[in-house]
């Protein structure tokens, strides 16, 4: 799969859409290409590459998606007229092309992940929206459902990762490692025993 992922990025030939005709995933993304012009459709799917490919060097742990895809969309050249629609699936040639990627990597907890993920994201949306009841009231109670499902998505999400993230060897060597170094960095980070010390003499003074 990371072969694939990899050869996309990558590539840099005259045409890009033969190309993933000639590796046999243009089926994939036919639908960008009917829809959109084929610059834009090309800037599409490695943007679906980087958002939605489980070895992708773009989903840094712990960073939220609205980061994650602004940075993406950066990388890949696409103007902020398309943001909106596709941070928010809200075009189903995007849509079926992220599900048949999905399909093609072949791994339900990373499939069942990206769904919490993007579910997640609506839910924190309505839940920072001005949502009224038929009165003209807010609803706060819908809001609060809605925060209180983004938190339980969230939970879920930790959930699966941990288990795509230990059956993939690609994926579980950087994982641990930027763990432990975040831990190291937390630990040099946290007070001696002789700054409390100091600290709690001062306050005396």
């Amino acid at each position: 799969m990371i072969n694939t992922y990899n050869k996309i990025i990558t590539y840099e030939g005259d045409s890009f859409k033969d190309y993933l005709n000639k590796i046999h995933i243009l089926t994939i993304f036919k639908f960008l290409f009917e829809k959109y012009q084929e610059d834009d459709a090309i800037k599409i799917v490695k943007y679906v590459m980087y958002a939605y490919t489980k070895e992708s060097s773009e989903l840094i742990e712990f960073e939220t998606f609205d980061k994650t895809s602004k940075r993406i969309f950066e990388k890949v050249g696409l103007s902020d007229d398309f943001r909106g629609w596709i941070q928010n699936l809200e075009c189903e040639a995007l849509q079926l092309c992220i599900e048949g990627w999905l399909q093609f990597q072949n791994d339900e907890y990373f499939t069942q992940w990206i769904t919490y993920r993007d579910l997640r994201k609506q839910f924190l949306s309505l839940s920072i929206k001005d949502m009224k009841k038929n009165t003209g009231e807010t609803d706060i109670e819908a809001k609060m459902k809605a925060a209180t499902y983004a938190n339980e998505l969230m939970v879920r999400m930790q959930e699966l990762k941990q288990s795509f993230v230990e059956n993939s060897d690609t994926l579980k060597t950087p994982v641990t490692a930027f763990r432990q170094a975040k831990t190291r960095q937390q630990m040099s980070n946290r007070p001696s025993a002789t700054d409390l010390v100091k600290d709690a003499q001062s306050g005396d003074d």
